[in-house]
Formats: C-alpha cells, sequence, structure tokens
C-alpha cells in the first residue's frame, strides 16, 4: 500500500470496521471489545516479557502490528476518529504531567546538571545532522522545502526522546553512574521532547500560507507565538495553584487522584481554547505540582502512573495497527534509508555524548557506546507519534511517523542487545568495590 495513504483514515479503518451505519449499542459494544481483547493481548505480552525479560513495548507494538495484518474480510475492532483523538490528548496529558511532576528542582546534582547538558546538546545536534540527511533521504515530497524542513525537525525532536527504563529489566538490580544519568536524561528529554514538536506544528500552522520572508513572517506571527507560550505556562500555573490549595484543604483519599486527572485534562482544554499551548500546560501544572507540598504526593503520583499504564498498552497497540499498512514492507530503498538514518541517529547521539563528557574522565570508552546505543523510544515518543496519527492528513508527515515507528522497534532491539552485555561495557558498583578489595 501507498505512503500515501491518510493515516487519520488508517486509524479509523482498524480492521476495516467501520463505525459509519452502526447504532449507538452497536458502536459502544465495538469500542469495549477493541479495549477488552488490546488490553488483555497486551497484559498477556507484558508477562511474557517480563518472564524472558525482555522490552514489553517491543512485543506490544510487535502484536499491534500482526493486528494491523489481519485482512480486512475479518473484522476485529472498530473506533472512529475522534475516540482516538481523544485517547492521544488524555495519554498525552497524563504522560506529560507523570514526567514533569517527578521533576524536582531542588534535588538537581552533579547528574542531573550532566543529564541536562546532555539532553541539550543531544537536541541540537540532532536537530541539525538528522534534519538534514532526513531530507536528503526523502526529499520535500508534495510539500514545499519549508514545511519538509519543519517536518523532518518534528522528527528529529522526537527522536531525543529516550526511555531507559523500559529496557534495563536485566540491569535492574545493579548500579552505575551510567545507569543513574540515562534515568535522569528520560525525566529530563520528555517535557522537551513533547512540547517541542507541538510547539513547531502550531507556528508553522500559524504561518502557513503566508508571503514574505521568513523574518518578516518570524515578527508577524510573533504575538500569537508568544500567546501560545505564555497562555499555556499561564494556564499551567492557575489551575496547578487552585488544584493545589483545594487539596491542601479538602484532601480525600479517593477523590484527590481523579481530581489531579481532571485538572491535567482542564489545564489541556483551557489552554488550547484561548490559544494557548495545552501540553506547555500540563508540563507547568505538573512542575508545580512536583515542587510543592502536597499531602500523599506519592501517592497521588502512583495513581497517575497506574492510570498511565493502561493507556499506555492501548497507544503501543494502536500504533503498530496504524501504521503496518503504511510500511512499505518490501521496499528495500526504504529499509536501506531507515538503516542509514538509524546510523545517523547514533552518530548524533554519540557526538553529543562526546561533547559532555569531555574532559571528564569518569567514562570509558566503554562507558559512552553504552550510553550511545541506549536510547529506547517509550511512551513519550509513541504518544507524540500516535497524536500526530490520528489527527494529520499529511502524506509527508504520514510517510516520516511510518518512519518513527521503524525507528522505535531498532532503538528497542539495540537497547536490549547491548543491555545483555551491559557487564562488558558498564563499570557496576559492585565490580567496583570488589576491584577496591582486591587492591587492598
Amino acid at each position: 500500500m501507498a505512503n500515501g495513504t491518510m493515516l487519520a483514515e488508517n486509524i479509523t479503518d482498524v480492521a476495516a470496521a467501520s463505525v459509519t451505519g452502526m447504532s449507538v449499542s452497536d458502536l459502544a459494544g465495538s469500542y469495549l471489545l477493541g479495549i477488552a481483547l488490546i488490553l488483555v493481548g497486551g497484559i498477556l505480552i507484558s508477562i511474557i516479557a517480563k518472564k524472558v525479560k525482555l522490552s514489553n513495548i517491543l512485543l506490544l507494538i510487535v502484536f499491534g502490528l500482526a493486528l494491523g495484518a489481519v485482512p480486512e474480510r475479518y473484522p476485529l475492532f472498530a473506533f472512529d476518529g475522534s475516540f482516538l483523538i481523544s485517547l492521544g490528548i488524555l495519554t498525552l496529558a497524563m504522560i506529560v504531567f507523570d514526567g514533569t511532576s517527578r521533576f524536582k528542582i531542588k534535588d538537581v546534582d552533579a547528574i542531573s546538571f550532566l543529564a541536562l547538558k546532555l539532553v541539550l546538546a543531544f537536541t541540537i545536534v540532532t536537530m541539525v545532522l538528522l534534519t538534514v540527511f532526513v531530507l536528503f533521504a526523502f526529499g520535500k515530497g508534495d510539500v514545499s522545502w519549508f514545511a519538509a524542513a519543519i517536518y523532518a525537525m518534528v522528527f528529529s525532536i522526537i527522536m531525543v526522546g529516550t526511555d531507559p527504563g523500559s529496557v534495563f529489566v536485566l540491569l535492574q538490580n545493579k548500579k552505575s553512574k551510567v545507569i543513574d544519568l540515562l534515568k535522569v536524561e528520560a525525566i529530563m528529554n520528555t517535557p522537551v521532547m513533547v512540547l517541542l514538536p507541538f510547539l513547531l506544528l502550531d507556528i508553522f500552522a500559524t504561518i502557513s500560507g503566508s508571503t514574505g520572508s521568513l523574518l518578516d513572517l518570524f515578527v508577524q506571527y510573533l504575538p500569537e507565538i508568544l500567546l501560545q507560550i505564555v497562555a499555556g505556562l499561564g494556564t499551567g500555573v492557575v489551575v496547578g495553584f487552585v488544584v493545589i490549595k483545594l487539596m491542601r484543604k479538602f484532601y480525600s483519599e479517593e477523590l484527590s487522584p481523579i481530581a489531579l486527572m481532571v485538572a491535567a485534562l482542564l489545564a489541556y482544554v483551557i489552554s488550547d481554547k484561548i490559544g494557548g499551548s495545552g501540553v506547555l500546560a500540563v508540563a507547568a501544572l505538573g512542575v508545580w505540582f512536583g515542587n510543592t507540598y502536597v499531602r500523599e504526593k506519592s501517592s497521588l503520583q502512583e495513581f497517575s502512573s497506574h492510570l498511565s499504564l493502561s493507556l499506555e498498552i492501548l497507544v503501543y497497540v494502536l500504533i503498530g495497527v496504524a501504521t503496518f499498512s503504511t510500511i512499505p514492507w518490501g521496499d528495500g530503498g526504504f529499509w536501506l534509508r531507515a538503516v542509514l538514518l538509524y546510523l545517523v541517529l547514533f552518530v548524533c547521539r554519540m557526538i553529543s555524548i562526546l561533547i559532555v563528557t569531555k574532559g571528564s574522565g569518569e567514562y570509558t570508552p566503554k562507558e559512552k557506546v553504552f550510553m550511545a546505543a541506549n536510547m529506547p523510544k517509550g511512551i513519550a515518543v509513541a504518544v507524540v507519534v500516535f497524536t500526530f496519527l490520528a489527527s494529520s492528513h499529511d502524506p509527508y508527515l504520514g510517510r516520516l511517523l511510518s518512519l518513527t515507528v521503524v525507528f522505535m522497534i531498532f532503538s528497542l532491539l539495540s537497547a536490549s542487545i547491548i543491555d545483555r552485555f551491559g557487564d562488558y561495557f558498564v563499570r557496576f558498583s559492585d565490580e567496583k568495590q570488589k576491584d577496591s578489595a582486591n587492591v587492598a
């Protein structure tokens, strides 16, 4: 099937079941059946992944691709576009809130500072190098070079996101500065990777169709761009102030977790309605909540994590279903470009690591290679891709989103493989203690 297929239609036509003409009860039954099938399959796959010590994310995406391969004459379930977009926004809000609420300003230490430098370096290097190579590999398609550059930059920023916790199954009981650095990096790069793509596309949508030089357009639309940022931050702070005040006075073990979820959704929707960035609003709310005293904060954060888990299963599987028909499985040229571009991404990460660790002497060459190869894409990347899949009708962006799913698989495979040889690459704390004892 051609890459130009509209991705929103691909999701809506999951397993070829059309919702057109269905009664309300049939539609509800189809939704419930689909959700039940995905969750049951996802839970079983997660159990298997834990047993065999593999990333459940990788297996969930493969499960989704397998469902997407089911012939159209055998419909399994149907979801319409509005349901999928709503699911994407809900998951996005919860993931952004969960990630930003765990960022504690007071806990910033040497590793946190190094992780922040790595995030900034990796973002800048990838935005420059990978964007250029993506444009070279795929050209501009049917869009302008400016639009193609924006889409390629969005793809590059998405690739900055990492989720080491998803593959450290084999190394979860071992301690090392390398693993600590990668985990802190994952927390810090999530807001960057989630916010920038939406902000870029919002800016592109604002100036799209206008004429004039890039500088003139920037000056002309600067007020609208600033409105998105200020309104987003302001909404998040206001909603956070109100919710935290209420929680301090009227804390309820049963209702407070739900109120927190509602607050995240309200921040997103209100900001979006007044012209701000919904993602930025939720991020501001999360940072405010994470750095303010609230009773039983850890319990509230655990609730958001558990809720996110069920949403994650749905998103991972549906990404596989949605992109199966858009990935050119038999096109050798596509796969060659995908592999070469992934190598470019690896080089970008290696360059970033060499830059931020230059002169430190804390990390060996093997550990630097380990960090460079360990860039698995997790739920934050999946949610961004899923949201774009459900709402985008641009074939060029759709092709890059399909490539994103392929990169997710590559990254999870490479991280899983190198983690199995972690003892060769990384000096763990117990090994350092043994070496010290032998010297003594």
